[in-house]
């Protein structure tokens, strides 16, 4: 691989679940050890926020030697800001969705970098001329993907990586602030404010009209469960389809009343 074909990882801020505490993001960790395996245990490590948060010296400890912290900035997108930063790395790897984050960002960063994304990876090898992946499917499936350079991975929480927590490397490492190299993007007036939930979201499921010997055969074997994939179309036609198939399986599709 050239130098051309750098290795970078993206790394989030997260809290402890039962302590609250800051620390660092499980599913980053697996991707940063990931990354140590292809770039020599010497990968690029980011992060878009505060350089002064307390979960930031654990991704030294978990492996980062150096750790370039974006500072955040006012009607600065990270995505923005981390393709500055990002231009010429042949592989980004980051975890499926930040501990506080929604994970759209590699589908976000992908179009700036003119790179291909792919989600739920578990294994990478380097080639010449790209990638080839391991991608985790449901039901136990695996298949193996090739995709050219460069290209943003979000990396699968049981990929088989050891990550090894070092105390010494946290003293030893480095957290450096980067200048932004990219100009401000257009204030849409929206402002974003980040609040504790107050309850576990609930998901979406549709009236099961099927018998009981049904049930049990979905769930102990791999059975066609219908569903339609929609891989053409408009953005209107997609949203038509799941409208109707919300009314179909009677759930609630229509916005609350106090709704803008």
């Amino acid at each position: 691989m050239s130098l051309g074909h750098s290795i970078a990882v993206l790394v989030s801020s997260a809290r402890h679940p039962v302590g609250g505490t800051p620390c660092a993001a499980p599913n980053d960790v697996v991707a940063l050890e990931l990354a140590r395996t292809l770039a020599d245990g010497r990968p690029r490590t980011f992060h878009y926020g505060d350089a002064s948060d307390p979960a930031l010296p654990d991704y030294l400890a978990w492996g980062a030697p150096l750790l370039e912290v974006i500072p955040t900035q006012p009607r600065l997108q990270a995505a923005n800001a981390l393709a500055a930063a990002l231009a010429g790395s042949g592989v980004i790897l980051c975890g499926t969705r930040g501990a506080r984050g929604s994970g759209v960002l590699p589908y976000a960063l992908a179009p700036l970098l003119s790179a291909a994304v792919l989600a739920d990876v578990l294994e990478v090898q380097l080639q010449s001329d790209g990638i080839t992946a391991l991608q985790f499917l449901p039901h136990g499936r695996r298949r193996r993907v090739q995709l050219p350079y460069p290209v943003v991975l979000a990396i699968h929480p049981l990929a088989p990586a050891t990550p090894r927590y070092a105390y010494a490397r946290r003293l030893s490492g480095t957290i450096e602030v980067r200048p932004v190299g990219t100009a401000p993007a257009a204030d849409t007036g929206i402002v974003w404010q980040l609040e504790p939930r107050s309850r576990q979201p609930l998901p979406l499921r549709g009236t099961d009209t099927r018998s009981g010997h049904a049930r049990m055969i979905a769930a102990v074997a791999q059975v066609q469960r219908g569903g339609q994939l929609i891989a053409t179309g408009s953005s209107d036609d997609k949203a038509r389809t799941v409208l109707e198939f919300m009314r179909a399986h009677g759930l609630p599709h229509e916005p609350p009343k106090d709704a803008p």
